[in-house]
C-alpha cells in the first residue's frame, strides 16, 4: 500500500483545498473542497472530483475520491462499479450475487435466516430458469442433428 500525505491551509486561510501526495508520486494534487451546512446544525465537508470526464472537469461533490493509475477522481468518472453492476444476462438471471458462502448463520432460533430465506429463493428461481434454458438449448440441438441426419 502506497503511503498518502494530505497538507492543507483549510483551518488558517479561506484556502478550500487539500493537497494529496503519495510515495509513488512526486506531484502534488490539489483536491477543491466544498462546505455545506447541516439541517441540525454542523458542517459537511465535501470533495470537488479532481478527475476529467469527456475533456471537462468532473467536479462532482463527493465523500471518497480514489485513485488508479496516478490519477485521482470519483466513481463515475473513474468508470469503477460494483461487482452486482458487472453482472449481466445469465450471470444476473442466475443470482451470482447472492452466495452461499457469504451467508454466516443459517438458522437462527429454529427459524432459517432473512438472508438464508432469500438465498433458497433465488435457488429456486435459478433451477427454474435453468431447466428453461437447457431444455430450449436441448430442443436446438436436437434440430440441428436432425439436419445433419438427412446429409
Amino acid at each position: 500500500m502506497k503511503d498518502v500525505t494530505f497538507t492543507s491551509n483549510f483551518f488558517t486561510s479561506n484556502e478550500k483545498a487539500i493537497q494529496i501526495k503519495t510515495s509513488d508520486d512526486s506531484r502534488e494534487h490539489n483536491v477543491d473542497i466544498d462546505i455545506t451546512n447541516c439541517y441540525l446544525g454542523g458542517y459537511r465537508y465535501w470533495f470537488l472530483c479532481p478527475g476529467y470526464k469527456k475533456g471537462s472537469r468532473c467536479n462532482r461533490r463527493v465523500r471518497i475520491i480514489y485513485r488508479n493509475n496516478k490519477k485521482w477522481g470519483c466513481r463515475k468518472c473513474m468508470n469503477l462499479t460494483y461487482r452486482s453492476q458487472n453482472l449481466g444476462g445469465v450471470g444476473k438471471m442466475f443470482g451470482v450475487d447472492i452466495n452461499l458462502l457469504s451467508i454466516k448463520k443459517y438458522f437462527h432460533g429454529g427459524e432459517p435466516t432473512k438472508r438464508y430465506r432469500r438465498y433458497l429463493k433465488k435457488e429456486d428461481k435459478n433451477l427454474i430458469i435453468r431447466n428453461k434454458v437447457l431444455t430450449a438449448f436441448s430442443k436446438k440441438i436436437k434440430k440441428k442433428m436432425e439436419k445433419l441426419k438427412h446429409y
